[in-house]
């Protein structure tokens, strides 16, 4: 005699929807009392937590009318130099773009160091300010401010020119910091230039009056006109030198192509974005604790 298997169905593996849905309306205190609470808490720490805003400055080159002497100073420097060729108004362009294309290079090595960023801060209010006394705590707000100021290289393939971003607690010590901080490191690479510079004026005049010098021992006799004026002329030539030396006046090393402005919204995490993250981790906790309660029942 044969028996008939009949299939027994397992209810224990499904998932009664009607039920799990009278738990949580049971537990809907619970629900809405931690989702609240959660909300409420996230509220209150986006207002603590420290404020951060960001601000964005794009610079290139300078122009050539806002170099002052110095692209002067450099013109009549490779024109006395005997290891140049002379200057001409077809290479005039070319030059230019030469001399500007160094003075910003310079700015950008200025602009892009570690050395730089420190010694803005510690000149800066900004930093003394918040200063705690503790030599440990300083350091740590030094490296964090460091750390804050970020440069951007160009990147001919994205047509991206060269950018520094500074964050600081307000938008509006964001746009004046990094006003502050580009012209600090303009100061720098103008000084840097103008010191080289310097040096190559004094190299120069050494050159000339070993010159007039010489031609002052070789000469027979001062009456004979052609030698006295070539001294004469070189005379002159290490006075214009000395008068060029004397002056050290500051230029611009960059332009803007963006200038730094207050940035109408901040880094940090939005107060509403907080809540509703918040508002939902809480009422998913509160859903738990009422299916666990029901569970006991």
């Amino acid at each position: 005699m044969q028996s008939k298997i009949t299939p027994v169905s397992d209810s224990h593996g499904e998932l009664d929807i009607r039920g799990l849905c009278r738990a949580l309306w049971y537990g809907k205190k619970w629900i809405a009392g931690l989702a609240f609470l959660f909300a409420i808490t996230a509220l209150l720490f986006s207002y603590l937590m420290p404020q951060r805003w960001s601000t964005t400055a794009v610079v290139d080159k300078p122009a050539i009318h806002r170099l002052g002497n110095y692209y002067a100073q450099q013109q009549l420097l490779q024109y006395f130099d005997e290891n140049t060729e002379r200057i001409v108004v077809g290479d005039s362009v070319s030059i230019a773009d030469k001399i500007a294309d160094a003075i910003y290079s310079e700015f950008i090595n200025q602009l892009s160091a570690w050395d730089t960023c420190r010694d803005f801060w510690l000149m800066s209010d900004y930093y003394k300010q918040r200063q705690k006394g503790d030599a440990m705590a300083d350091a740590a707000l030094l490296d964090e401010l460091i750390r804050n100021i970020q440069f951007t290289p160009h990147d001919n393939k994205k047509m991206r020119h060269d950018m520094i971003k500074l964050t600081a607690e307000t938008a509006i010590d964001a746009r004046q910091l990094l006003r502050q901080y580009v012209e600090f490191a303009s100061q720098r690479s103008a000084k840097s230039l103008n010191d080289a510079m310097r040096v190559a004026w004094e190299a120069r005049i050494r050159v000339i009056k070993e010159r007039v010098k010489r031609k002052a021992v070789d000469a027979v006799t001062w009456e004979t006109y052609n030698r006295a004026l070539n001294a004469v002329e070189e005379a002159l030539k290490s006075a214009a030198l000395k008068e060029k030396l004397a002056s050290d006046d500051t230029f611009q090393t960059y332009r803007y192509l963006r200038t730094p402005e207050i940035p109408v919204m901040r880094d940090s995490h939005r107060p509403d974005f907080l809540l509703i993250l918040w508002g939902s981790l809480g009422a998913l906790v509160g859903a738990g604790i009422a299916l666990v309660r029901r569970a006991k029942r």
